[in-house]
């Protein structure tokens, strides 16, 4: 997909600048590490688990890409390198602010605004939010299409195009809705995004794959016969 080399080139060049802060960082700032265990840990990642919905939706363009074998190895590739890029800025981060890390609201936007070389090189800030309104306008897209196939297919519909506009009205009307604000946004993400990961992205798909391995059995079973 042509948004894929954007999005990788926008996060190395996030990854090279946050390299210009080794000077700031203190490594005692990531002490005491798991003090109270593994569950404040664990409760902490499920309200970071979204983007496992970026991966997800990657199988909507199987019927279209030539060889789907190799999506099964660039996808466990992407998941890969995007989990070791959110270890890599949000350890950055720790190591730049501290205890003070959790009473911000957007912590990178912070830890660019202390990147300064010279004169020349300083307010990279506006820099990670031009990168981030092409990605989220990407996401966007990319979320709209499968959102409007997937319904086109569960109705049984020959062409989804003439819902595109009628779904987008609705995205947008449940958008305005359902986040009215950024504090909404907060409360929405500590309490029902784990759940709604939960079932979309782990029960669903195994009941799904129980039951197609179940009928795969009964036709197996009666062709045998």
């Amino acid at each position: 997909m042509r948004g894929e080399p954007l999005y990788f080139s926008g996060n190395n060049i996030t990854g090279f600048f946050l390299l210009l802060l080794m000077p700031e960082l203190d490594i005692r700032n990531i002490h005491p590490i798991m003090s109270e265990g593994i569950a404040p840990v664990a409760k902490g990642s499920l309200q970071m688990m979204g983007w496992c919905s970026e991966l997800f939706i990657m199988t909507f363009f199987l019927p279209y890409v030539s060889d789907p074998q190799k999506v099964r190895k660039y996808g466990f590739l992407s998941a890969l390198g995007i989990a070791a890029f959110f270890t890599y800025v949000n350890l950055i981060a720790l190591l730049l602010l501290g205890q003070d890390l959790g009473n911000k609201i957007y912590p990178l936007l912070i830890a660019f605004r202390y990147v300064n070389v010279g004169f020349f090189l300083e307010n990279l800030e506006a820099i990670v939010l031009s990168m981030w309104v092409i990605g989220h306008f990407l996401q966007v897209g990319i979320f709209f299409y499968a959102g409007t196939l997937s319904f086109a297919h569960c109705f049984q519909l020959s062409d989804y195009r003439p819902f595109v506009f009628p779904i987008g009205l609705l995205c947008l009307a449940a958008g305005l809705w359902d986040l009215p604000n950024y504090s909404v946004f907060i409360s929405m993400v500590q309490t029902a995004v784990p759940f709604h990961i939960l079932s979309v992205y782990f029960i669903i798909p195994l009941l799904l794959l129980i039951i197609a391995l179940i009928r795969k059995r009964k036709t197996s079973g009666t062709e045998k016969v």
